[in-house]
């Protein structure tokens, strides 16, 4: 497969079915495309892969995209929270004890993954509609790009609206408690979703069948 080129799209915006990001072409290796995002929306995400359908289609290849599972974003700039906490990156910066709360709305009853994304240092407590469901600390892992998901916390939830929490409590000697705590996200999945994601599998002529929904990623390989 030397000089086969591969591309892939990744997900621009999980909060649309239909959103895709519009890439360009960065850097090209033997075996892979390098693509820098350039934009998202509809009109755009329908592009993106129709280009990717021009890449496979002289190299009689196809296209292969990994379903996304419903995310459910939980607001942060809509959340209350103490006026002390200063923004950082699209977060917050948890610099003194308090708590944020903010609400969401779920489509349907279930099991649902509740997820984090920052840099937590101290222990923070994570709660949904008053009842305790995690405390979560000592979470630095990540880089600048690439922002540190912790692990998700399952909870089992009615359809409609809920409000979720994460409070610091007050610094302590205790190791880690002194440390700083950025917020980044926080949104719910289905539970086990990923696990059932479908691969869709289409050639670059019906390239218009993956229009219309959500994807974790796109990838032309080898037929």
């Amino acid at each position: 497969m030397a000089g086969f080129a591969y591309a892939t799209c990744a997900l621009a915006d999980s909060r649309s079915t239909s959103a895709c990001v519009s890439f360009s072409v960065a850097a090209i290796c033997e075996h892979c495309v390098v693509l820098a995002a350039a934009g998202s929306g509809d009109p755009e995400a329908n592009a993106s892969i129709g280009r990717l359908a021009a890449l496979a289609r002289p190299a009689h290849a196809k296209l292969v995209a990994a379903g996304s599972p419903r995310i459910v974003h939980v607001s942060l700039p809509r959340s209350s929270h103490p006026a002390a906490w200063g923004r950082v990156r699209e977060g917050l910066l948890l610099s003194t004890p308090g708590r944020l709360t903010a609400a969401f709305e779920l489509p349907r009853a279930g099991v649902w993954d509740v997820w984090l994304q920052g840099q937590i240092m101290p222990t923070v407590g994570v709660s949904v509609d008053g009842h305790a469901i995690a405390s979560i600390g000592a979470q630095l892992g990540g880089n600048s790009l690439v922002l540190n998901t912790m692990t998700p916390v399952p909870v089992s939830l009615s359809a409609g609206r809920h409000r979720l929490s994460v409070a610091r409590g007050g610094f302590t000697l205790a190791p880690g408690e002194g440390g700083s705590a950025a917020l980044y996200g926080l949104f719910l999945t289905p539970a086990s979703a990923a696990a059932k994601q479908p691969l869709y599998v289409v050639p670059p002529a019906r390239w218009h069948a993956l229009c219309g929904r959500s994807y974790q990623w796109i990838e032309v390989v080898p037929s």
